[in-house]
């Protein structure tokens, strides 16, 4: 038997009335407001972090693409003009650079400096 398009369409409205879900909003004067100055200042690091990581990306292509070699580590692409400095990571992080694929990426670190292991 073929459903009706009453049908279709009240299971269609009801799968995305589910699908949009609110989280309760904290209630007023119970101190859980949310923290927008926290959220913004982590927005603001977040897309910090993504512009650095861009920049030191796009040197990593030039260089690799005018030299055809990745370079051996992220001074070099310095050392050679395609950057002007490697900007620090995010605070926390440290620059994961593999020389044999040009992969980049930010690591944990402890207060010492050194690497944290990923969970698994």
């Amino acid at each position: 038997m073929k459903p009706s398009r009453r049908a279709c369409a009240a299971a269609l409205c009801l799968l995305v009335l589910a699908g949009c879900k609110r989280a309760p909003a904290p209630a007023q004067g119970t101190g859980q407001e949310p923290d927008y100055r926290a959220l913004i200042e982590r927005a603001r690091q977040r897309k910090e972090a993504s512009s650095r990581y861009a920049d030191v990306e796009r040197a990593l292509r030039e260089f690799q693409v005018q030299l055809g070699r990745f370079p051996t580590n992220l001074n070099e692409i310095t050392r050679t003009g395609f950057l002007d400095a490697l900007p620090p990571p995010p605070e926390g992080m440290a620059y994961a650079y593999d020389p044999m694929s040009g992969a980049i990426r930010f690591v944990r670190v402890s207060e010492d400096g050194q690497p944290l292991e990923p969970k698994r």
